[in-house]
């Protein structure tokens, strides 16, 4: 009996030895972790209510979110404002407001607000970067969304302007308007 006993506590101690080596390869700190934009819950707004300058814009230029940590190597998107209104299709003709970052050095690029006026373009027709074609879509009026894209869906290894060859580069982009081929939302 004793002998069984002593069977026994050798293969639980054991199991618990093996047990203990294997979570330890869950604390590896050296696993990359999903890429996440640290923000609070979206606010909600509603298209109709919202305040156009004379120059077509809407409120004050915000300022991206850019965490300290490696670049996705993917679009990554996060709505900040959720809209209520007509959604933006893959062959629709939006209105946006926007400001451009660069994710390494998070200085500003580009700002719709800089310029005074907001962006108008046809989704679908290569008239803007791939990561604007593929992160717009499906935006509602009154949307504010954040686009980190990774340098094969914006420039490459091409200089353009300030932004150097490979960049990351962060939008942060409202959809003031809707035009042409109009999805409504689900209700």
């Amino acid at each position: 009996m004793r002998g069984a006993i002593l069977i026994i506590g050798v293969v639980l101690a054991a199991m618990l030895i093996g047990c203990g080596s294997d979570s330890s390869s869950d604390t590896d700190t050296s696993a990359a972790k999903p890429f996440r934009i640290p923000a609070p819950d979206p606010e909600v707004v509603y298209a109709e209510d919202m305040k156009f300058k004379p120059n077509g814009l809407v409120g004050p230029e915000p300022k991206p979110i850019i965490p300290d940590v490696p670049a996705p190597d993917h679009l990554a998107l996060f709505d900040l404002k959720e809209g209520i209104g007509p959604l933006a299709d893959p062959e629709s003709t939006i209105t946006v407001q926007y400001v451009g970052y660069l994710y390494d050095s998070k200085k500003k690029f580009d700002s719709s607000w800089d310029q005074g006026k907001p962006l108008t373009f046809q989704l679908g027709k290569g008239q803007v970067i791939p990561g604007w074609e593929e992160g717009l879509v499906g935006m509602e009026v009154s949307d504010r969304r954040e686009l980190v894209i990774p340098p094969d869906l914006a420039y490459g290894n091409e200089k353009v302007g300030s932004i150097p060859p490979n960049s990351t580069l962060v939008f942060v982009v409202d959809l003031l308007d809707v035009k042409g081929k109009i999805v409504e939302p689900d209700e």
